[in-house]
């Protein structure tokens, strides 16, 4: 099969566009945490405030962001693709089951970040408000959680990276032949819908 160039946002019908964005920005944030783990010293002024407040963002993006675009993809586009054309089950599922990795992965680093909140309760209960805290977050980062940090961020962004590529080649593009322009006006509507909180429509 040969390589095609994958289409930008710019030349996908929403909501595949919006999807494509997405998976843009998500490689952003995720590689943005790793560097900021990887050039991380725990013994300048603030360095270690500005790690937990990296990893608490990064924290907070797959909790919300990330599991928002796992929904929109699981509830919206598959139940529209699938059994359209011959392949695209067994597509769905194997996006599914890497969803399921990407969602382990996310436990294990909110399991790390709890360990780091079971040492300073304070951290926990002003999240928003810890970079302040600088001695105690200083205390409680030790380089073993540095480094698990380090390596839980590395696996994340390289399980994502596969995933995304995955998705574009093997769902995007058949689904902007697939699926008809009334189709992706309701798709889109509904993925739009999700973005805003509130009762449904």
């Amino acid at each position: 099969m040969a390589m095609n160039r994958l289409p930008t946002p710019e030349e996908l019908p929403e909501p595949l566009a919006g999807l494509l964005r997405d998976h843009e920005h998500t490689a952003v944030v995720i590689a943005g945490a790793r560097a900021t783990f990887d050039g991380a010293r725990l013994d300048g002024p603030g360095a270690a405030a500005r790690v937990v407040e990296v990893a608490r963002d990064l924290q907070r993006f797959l909790a919300e962001d990330l599991t928002l675009h796992i929904a929109k993809e699981e509830d919206v586009l598959f139940p529209a693709l699938r059994s359209l054309a011959d392949g695209i089950d067994d597509a769905i599922l194997h996006m599914v089951a890497q969803h399921d990795e990407i969602r382990a992965r996310q436990d294990l680093i909110d399991r790390t970040m709890a360990a780091l909140d079971a040492h300073h309760h304070e951290v926990e209960e002003e999240r928003d408000a810890f970079i302040s805290e600088v001695m105690a977050t200083t205390a409680a980062l030790t380089p073993a959680v540095l480094e698990d940090l380090r390596e839980r961020a590395m696996r994340m962004e390289r399980i994502l990276l596969g995933h995304f590529a995955d998705e574009e080649e093997d769902l995007f593009v058949p689904a902007r032949a697939l699926l008809a322009p009334e189709v992706m006006q309701s798709l889109a509507a509904r993925t739009t819908a999700m973005d805003r909180p509130g009762p449904p429509a």
